[in-house]
Formats: structure tokens, C-alpha cells, sequence
């Protein structure tokens, strides 16, 4: 089976990564050799020993000796061989998703890149917390889960605090700081100064152009034509959402391994275009196969509750995909914001009929007057998307979750690169299981001014932590903050 060609083009930018504790005897010669992780073999990328495709669950776990530059196994001259050691990691090959590697792939770039600086520049030792570096690799550790190259981040990091401890009688705390990575030496002029405003964003001006024709890809919805419920329903509660609760919600699907999988989340914003995150478009993803409007539970085509079935799901593809030119691929990178033009318009939006349709754009806030620039932290906002269960397996039904407005001076003593002009925080309950990273990357973060009303868009899932309700709140690119640039992107 071919290799995905995204796997390809991601891996061969990483230097290889040889597991010291984790040998086999080579089957070609019986010596012994080290693991090379990551490797890919048939359709897989593996970062640990594997039994993959065999339904023996006793058959020996094996890694390959030898691969080429782009990390694909070699085969045919037996250059793999059985691990040896218990503490060799292990993977079927399952159960780690496309995001993911991704994230592990940028984890193994992050660490080659400051390995490189180091040697090239003046370095001292500092605080773990003033070294842009260490910064990068602990908000980098908390979005891996339990993925086993978070481990390989852990231990550079602590390779950083052993270096200082011996060269500078270090008390465990400092790293080795290279003079680019000084915190306060920042690469990212683009950004707008931060304020200390503990509101949602306001947009550079409110002088945006309204007209009635919805057909067109500058038509911006509001009233009665967005973030309506589409489906009536006397069923309140629980975690997963409501049928037609949220006609905007979209489901992105990407090329890979020859089929479909969905990975990221988004918003329709009008019948052309769709809101999501730039971290969810290529080139940091593979290439988007689909854009997914109008479902809910991905079981079922229609989706039906007890009293009726509505209409079939919409499968759109994209036509143009606009990410915003100041993100720069961290993940914890601003300007977190993608539109994509899809490739033909909605032809039918909900008009009271759900058997028709349940796809309704969400409102967005345009004009000065609106009731979202009037929030303050505690304000109760909705996240939603096919996330993570506490399982860790993504829900087949669209997830919904309460998230509190997170003050944003505060939230910068998390997430201290965070802007509050360009970016706002939610969620961060202590103790409460669901949060916000049971949300969709790209997805919505929504607010009504009451039960009845509309539902309004204020953020984009953009970064935060991999566990719930340890305490830490989401980061969102905020959509009022970048208003101007959503509305300059927009074509007829």
C-alpha cells in the first residue's frame, strides 16, 4: 500500500530518531542494532515497537534497523528484527490519529531545531520560565496526551536542567538559553501590543457592508438568518448535543492512507465559506477531502431522533483555503484562523423545514452594537465539535460543553505568549471533566444573549492542554478580534 504522501513531506524535515534503549538483532545478520523511530511501514507511521496487522496478540512486537530519508522502513533485506527490552514502547498502529503524528512530528522538529540553535549561538543559563525554548517544549508537552514521543519532550526537557545543574550549580530549575530564546526577544512583531482587556476584542473598525442577496460569498447573516436551532426538541441537558442544536457545526475530512479522516472542526459562517483554525489547513495538515454540513451523528445518514428523520448531510469540498498570513505554525502560534471557500454554495439553508434542511450559518458580530462586546469573564460560553470522550476516542455525535469566559490577564499566567487583542481563553474549571479539549480544533466557541436567541460566534479552537479539569483554560483565536481580516477575505 502507498504511503500517504502528507506522511512524506512532514517526516522529512526531522532528523532521525534513534531509540538508545530499544534494540533488536537484526534479522539480516543477527547483530544488534537500535530502533529508528519514527518509522513507516505500509500505510502506518510508528513510533514504537509493533505487531501491527497480525491478530496474534502473542506474536513479538518488532521495529525496523533501517529506513530511508523519508523514515519508510526499508524492506526486503530483512532490516528489522524483534525489541528486545520491556521498556521498548509499544503501539498497534491504531491508536494514535493523523493529529496526533502530527503533533508528535512537530514535537521531534521542535527538539531537532533548539539542537541546532544551540550550537550556533551564545548560550547561558536561566530560568526555565524565561527561556523561549522551554516555554515552547512544556506548552508543546501538554498538548501531546499520552503519545510516546511526550516522553522524548520531557526528557529533553530535563536534559536542559541536568546540563545547567552541572555546569552552573543549577537548582533543577534553569535551562540552558541560547540568546535568540530569551523570552522578551520574540519574533512575532506581527501581533498587535496585548491589553490587559478582560472583554472580547473589538474588530479595527465596524465599517462592514450589509446586503440581502445570500447567495453571494459577501453576505453576512444576522437576525433571523443565523445560529438558530433547527430542529425543535423538549430535551435539555448532557454532553452530547441536540439534533439541529447547531446547524453551523462542521466537520473537516482529510486525505489519508486512500480514505477519509476526520480530524478538525469549523464554522459556516455564510452559504460560501467556512471558519476553522490555520493550524487545521495544509501544509500543516494533509490535504482536506471533505467539509462536512448539516450532521450530527456520524452513524447515521439522516440522523433521526424519536419524533422525526431530517435532511441528509452536505458534503462540500474546498475551492480556496485562506489562512491567515500571521500564523507562523507554532502551537501555540496567533492569528489561529483559516477560511475556505467551498467549491459551491449551500443551495439550502434551514427555513423552518428541518426535512429540507438543518444547516444554518452562525451569526457572527458585526455590528458595534452587539451584546458580545459587552461579555465579562464568567460569561457562559458553548464549545462543540466530535472531540474527545474521556475515553479518548472521538464521539461518532457532536459533543457540546458550558465553558466560562476565562479573564485574560490571568489567562497569560498560563499561556504567557497569549494576546489578548487576538485571542481570548475559556473553560479552565478545576475538577470539571469536561472542558473545552473535548472540542474540535477549528471549531466554534458560540455565545447567545439568551436561550432563545441566536448563537454568535466569539472564538476558534486554536491550543490549550490535552487533559480536562486540571485547571488550565483554552486558548480561542478570537473572531471579533479579527473581524476585518474574516471580512476582507470575502468574495462574491
Amino acid at each position: 500500500m502507498e504511503l500517504c504522501r502528507i506522511f512524506v513531506f512532514a517526516i522529512v524535515a526531522i532528523a532521525m530518531v534513534h531509540s538508545q534503549s530499544c534494540h533488536v538483532f537484526r534479522k539480516r545478520d543477527d547483530s544488534v542494532k537500535p530502533c529508528k523511530f519514527p518509522f513507516v511501514w505500509g500505510d502506518q507511521i510508528f513510533f514504537g515497537c509493533t505487531n501491527y496487522t497480525n491478530t496474534d496478540p502473542e506474536t513479538p512486537r518488532w521495529c525496523s534497523t533501517d529506513t530511508d530519508e523519508n523514515h519508510q522502513h526499508i524492506e526486503g533485506g530483512s532490516n528489522w528484527g524483534d525489541c528486545l527490552e520491556d521498556s521498548c514502547p509499544l503501539e498497534d498502529g491504531t491508536q494514535w490519529d493523523v493529529i496526533d503524528n502530527y503533533n508528535a512530528l512537530k514535537t521531534l522538529e521542535l527538539i531537532e531545531n533548539y539542537r541546532e540553535e544551540e550550537g550556533k549561538q551564545e548560550c547561558k543559563c536561566v530560568d526555565a520560565t524565561e527561556c523561549k525554548w522551554s516555554n515552547d517544549v512544556l506548552r508543546q508537552s501538554q498538548q501531546m496526551g499520552n503519545h510516546p514521543v511526550r516522553k522524548t519532550l520531557v526528557d529533553f526537557l530535563t536534559e536542559g536542567h541536568k546540563l545547567c545543574d552541572e555546569e552552573c550549580g543549577g537548582d533543577g530549575k534553569k535551562v540552558r538559553c541560547c540568546e535568540k530564546g530569551l523570552e522578551g526577544e520574540d519574533d512575532s512583531s506581527s501581533c498587535p501590543a496585548p491589553t490587559e482587556a478582560t472583554t472580547v476584542p473589538e474588530p479595527r473598525s465596524f465599517n462592514f457592508n450589509f446586503h440581502s442577496n445570500k447567495d453571494l460569498g459577501t453576505w453576512l447573516p444576522e437576525g433571523d438568518d443565523c445560529g438558530l436551532r433547527t430542529v425543535n426538541t423538549n430535551i435539555f441537558g448532557g454532553t452530547v448535543a441536540k439534533l439541529g442544536d447547531y446547524g453551523f457545526a462542521a466537520l473537516l475530512g482529510y486525505k489519508v492512507n486512500g480514505g477519509v479522516n476526520y480530524g478538525c472542526g469549523g464554522s459556516l459562517i455564510n452559504k460560501h465559506y467556512v471558519l476553522t483554525a490555520a493550524h487545521c489547513v495544509p501544509p500543516h495538515t494533509p490535504e482536506i477531502a471533505e467539509i462536512v454540513l448539516g450532521e450530527h451523528d456520524q452513524a447515521s445518514d439522516p440522523d433521526c431522533n424519536s419524533s422525526e428523520c431530517v435532511a441528509k448531510k452536505v458534503t462540500k469540498k474546498p475551492k480556496k483555503i485562506i489562512a491567515h498570513p500571521g500564523y507562523n505554525g507554532r502551537s501555540d502560534g496567533p492569528f489561529d484562523m483559516a477560511l475556505i471557500r467551498l467549491d459551491g454554495k449551500v443551495e439550502e439553508l434551514y427555513d423552518g423545514d428541518s426535512q429540507v434542511s438543518t444547516i444554518t450559518p452562525v451569526c457572527l458580530p458585526w455590528r458595534e452594537n452587539e451584546f458580545v462586546y459587552k461579555l465579562r469573564p464568567e460569561s457562559k460560553f458553548k464549545v462543540m465539535g466530535w472531540g474527545r470522550t474521556e475515553s479518548g476516542s472521538p464521539s461518532e455525535k457532536l459533543l457540546q460543553v458550558d465553558v466560562p469566559f476565562f479573564d485574560g490577564p490571568k489567562c497569560k499566567e498560563t499561556w504567557r505568549t497569549m494576546n489578548t487583542s487576538i485571542q481570548i481563553c475559556a473553560g479552565g474549571e478545576q475538577g470539571v471533566a469536561q472542558d473545552s479539549c473535548n472540542g474540535d480544533s477549528g471549531g466554534p466557541l458560540v455565545v447567545q444573549k439568551r436561550p432563545d436567541q441566536p448563537w454568535y460566534q466569539v472564538g476558534v479552537v486554536s491550543y490549550g492542554t490535552s487533559s480536562c479539569g486540571i485547571g488550565y483554560p483554552g486558548v480561542y483565536t478570537s473572531v471579533s478580534g479579527l473581524l476585518t481580516w474574516i471580512y476582507e477575505q470575502m468574495e462574491e
